[in-house]
């Protein structure tokens, strides 16, 4: 019998835990299910695919997987707003439908262009501007919380503050 020898082993451990489901063909398949407009609660419902907590974990883990996903969101936006435009020219078709269809085509463009918005921001989200000056917001704000020098009666005012400031004994 051979002397025994303390080598070290050149065997992968194994990993510990139940087997990951991720894999690139994986990744493709839920984008895809996404950008058709699935969610991911729904993907992750069914017996067959990794939890949510998964999911949102390989989304941090791996970048490749973020990109899709994130592509496959702007697709699902792109997709709803395709939808909005349906609504609304099936609604054409004829003249003489209800008030109460009517009103719920709006509510359902509505709903869809809300989601548009919050899946693709700076394709279908509503456009702010700011106008700061000086440090304010806008002009008319700053006359009225007295920061503008330009207002007699705020300039008076502060004036009296500081010559009150001086005459009063402890000096605050």
């Amino acid at each position: 019998m051979p002397p025994r020898t303390k080598s070290q082993s050149t065997q992968v451990p194994a990993k510990i835990g139940r087997p990951t489901k991720y894999s690139h063909e994986w990744a493709e398949r839920f984008c895809a299910r996404i950008a058709e407009g699935q969610s991911v609660a729904e993907i992750c419902e069914r017996g067959d695919q990794p939890s949510q907590q998964s999911v949102y974990s390989w989304l941090r883990e791996d970048e490749d997987f973020l990109e899709r996903y994130a592509r496959a969101r702007e697709a699902q936006a792109d997709k709803l707003f395709k939808e909005c435009l349906e609504i609304a020219d099936r609604g054409s078709e004829s003249e003489n439908e209800n008030p109460q269809r009517i009103q719920r085509d709006r509510l359902r463009i509505d709903t869809r262009k809300w989601m548009a918005a919050r899946l693709a921001p700076k394709k279908y989200g509503d456009r702010i501007s700011h106008d700061v000056r000086d440090g304010c917001i806008s002009r008319s704000i700053c006359q009225c919380r007295g920061r503008s020098s330009s207002n007699p009666d705020v300039a008076t005012s502060n004036s009296h503050r500081r010559r009150d400031a001086r005459s009063s004994p402890s000096g605050h």
